[in-house]
């Protein structure tokens, strides 16, 4: 699911994978690999017996079967004298808790007028996108370049750390007459806050590693490891600064990278 901006795309990832992790053997959610040799529990099978469609991993139901009968005589210190027994009598209890996330953003259309360069305030070219996310997983938020032709070797690092700037970030397109200018960049600069709900701010935090999600659809990703790997609700705040000089060349300027989402597995 994505929606693009103009400087910046929020996607909501609900099928995860982790980048540092190694992804399981496993394929689907826990209810499609129900009655699978991926199953944890076989002794209950609940295949085919949920809601239709994709509504029998995404919906909250239950399934019940079985019973039997037993008759028997009690014979004092021997315990009871079986007469019939029909069916089992052991409560066989699974549950599959599918991992689940869900998130919300705001202000996250972000136009920049700089009619003053010379004195344009770093508030001046700075932006913050609000939101939440909530998971009972551990996750990592990315910014995934794909699409935009940016690679690691533009992802500026202070020793061995990346910073969160990526080189020549913002393109340009036309100029006033509309003439191409595509030859003119500069950079711009990515953080993250979270704050989980009750907690404290963390600050805005640089990423923290560069590369491709396990499953392979996140590509070209910078990553940030929210709260440790904490679980629960979370306040987030995305800060995008534009590291522009002031004089730089006249003219639009655009950029379109995509935040996503991963667990830690």
């Amino acid at each position: 699911m994505r929606s693009t901006w103009t400087i910046l795309t929020l996607v909501a990832v609900v099928a995860f994978l982790c980048v540092p992790a190694m992804g399981q053997d496993a394929t689907g959610t826990l209810y499609d690999q129900e009655g699978t040799d991926a199953d944890g529990y076989s002794t209950i099978n609940a295949t085919g017996q949920g809601p239709s469609g994709d509504a029998a991993s995404t919906t909250n139901w239950k399934y019940q079967y079985g019973g039997g009968s037993y008759t028997g005589i009690y014979k004092g210190t021997g315990g009871w004298l079986d007469v019939s027994t029909d069916g089992d009598s052991t409560i066989d209890i699974e549950c599959d808790i599918e991992m689940f996330y869900t998130e919300t953003f705001a202000s996250n259309k972000i136009y920049f007028h700089i009619g003053d360069p010379f004195n344009a305030s770093e508030a001046d070219k700075t932006a913050i996108v609000t939101g939440t996310f909530t998971s009972n997983n551990g996750q990592y938020i990315g910014i995934s370049f794909n699409g935009t032709g940016k690679t690691e070797a533009d992802m500026v690092k202070d020793g061995a750390n990346y910073t969160g700037e990526v080189t020549n970030a913002m393109v340009g397109t036309v100029d006033v007459l509309g003439r191409s200018m595509s030859d003119q960049k500069f950079p711009a600069k990515f953080t993250l806050q979270w704050t989980k709900i009750g907690g404290t701010p963390s600050g805005f935090q640089p990423p923290v590693t560069f590369g491709t999600g396990t499953s392979g659809t996140e590509l070209n990703v910078l990553w940030w490891l929210v709260d440790g790997g904490g679980k629960g609700s979370y306040n987030m705040e995305y800060k995008v600064e534009l590291l522009a000089p002031a004089d730089q060349a006249d003219g639009n300027y655009s950029f379109d990278p995509a935040i996503v989402a991963s667990p830690i597995l």
